[in-house]
């Protein structure tokens, strides 16, 4: 499929490296059968997958919702095509802080995430003022509502953080990410969980460049290039932010523990992680399951 891609933020550049792996054709925008895109209010002759942009607090408000205000703790995420939503959501728990135990810069660098049937999602993405909305905007993409608690935070169009890499983790072999994009419907998602950890380098957050480095050999079906460039020794790149490393498994160790030795074995200077995924997650689970009645798959 040929495919454009839009993306001011940067967060796609993972994306783009896997739809060439698979055979599409990245092109300019006269040329696409496909966009994809982190912007909101994209036009264009072909369908338009995606956005970024989170509701006012009257546009949220008009819906019928009230934020609880603060910072969210958690999110819900459901995939929207032109015939509906697809019936599993997506619960997902950012890992906040540059370094272990959220120290450092408050930053999303990791997000742990399970398909879930949650029933307070049911009820959310049911809202017929919401679905009335979406029909009207045409949008096609992940709808997210952020969330404090048992309570709304916020709507948003797309997904915070690197959210978007444990979605697509998630997918079944005989979803690659275009034919996702343009036929998503109910099992096209594996139910485990999903772990995503950007992998950067110093002196990354504090330049967002710095001296080439060549990439070593990676498992690709797991590791989402950010920014490489080709050469004939390999990929290289001059970012801080190498990319972003996925793995799933029935239980958060496992997951975890399987992003977290692809992690270790990448060997470049000065490479920087996360390495308390699993308790992290674990926790956070303990205070969010409450909230997801009806999950899916093994705990």
């Amino acid at each position: 499929m040929q495919v454009t891609i839009i993306d001011s933020e940067g967060t796609l550049k993972g994306i783009e490296y896997r739809l060439r792996l698979e055979g599409d054709k990245i092109v300019p925008l006269e040329e696409a059968e496909l966009v994809l895109t982190n912007q909101i209010g994209v036009s264009a002759k072909v369908p338009v997958v995606g956005g970024d942009w989170e509701f006012p607090s009257p546009a949220f408000e008009a819906l019928g919702f009230k934020s609880t205000g603060g910072t969210w703790d958690y999110y819900f995420s459901r995939w929207f095509g032109p015939e509906g939503g697809v019936d599993h959501t997506l619960v997902a728990m950012p890992f906040r802080g540059a370094m272990n135990e959220g120290m450092g810069r408050d930053l999303i660098v990791g997000t742990g995430a399970r398909f879930v049937n949650s029933m307070k999602a049911n009820e959310l993405y049911a809202n017929p003022d919401l679905l009335a909305t979406l029909k009207e905007m045409n949008y096609q993409g992940f709808v997210t509502f952020t969330m404090r608690g048992l309570e709304v935070h916020g709507l948003r169009l797309g997904m915070p953080g690197w959210g978007i890499y444990n979605a697509l983790e998630a997918l079944g072999p005989d979803w690659p990410i275009s034919r996702f994009l343009t036929e998503a419907k109910k099992g096209c998602f594996y139910e485990s969980w999903t772990m995503s950890l950007l992998i950067t380098r110093y002196p990354w957050p504090f330049v967002s460049k710095s001296s080439r480095v060549i990439l070593p050999e990676v498992p690709e079906e797991h590791f989402w290039f950010l920014d490489p460039g080709p050469s004939k020794r390999g990929l290289w790149t001059e970012g801080t932010r190498l990319g972003v490393f996925t793995s799933w498994g029935a239980r958060v160790s496992e997951a975890g523990d399987k992003v977290l030795k692809m992690a270790r074995d990448l060997k470049v200077p000065q490479i920087q992680f996360r390495t308390d995924l699993g308790q992290t997650l674990a926790t956070s689970w303990g205070s969010v399951r409450e909230t997801c009645y009806s999950p899916c798959g093994t705990t």
